[in-house]
């Protein structure tokens, strides 16, 4: 395995609501998952 870093998280109503959505995210490409990453970034700055 790849060396990994916790790059993007959310808060989740429920245990099932996180789930469906960590779903989604995997199904992501890896542009969609970038821009996610930078919208948190630039919410913080």
């Amino acid at each position: 395995h790849w060396p990994c870093k916790l790059v993007y998280k959310e808060k989740s109503a429920s245990r099932s609501k996180a789930l469906q959505r960590e779903a989604i995210i995997k199904k992501m490409s890896k542009v969609e998952k970038q821009t996610l990453i930078n919208s948190l970034k630039e919410d913080s700055s």
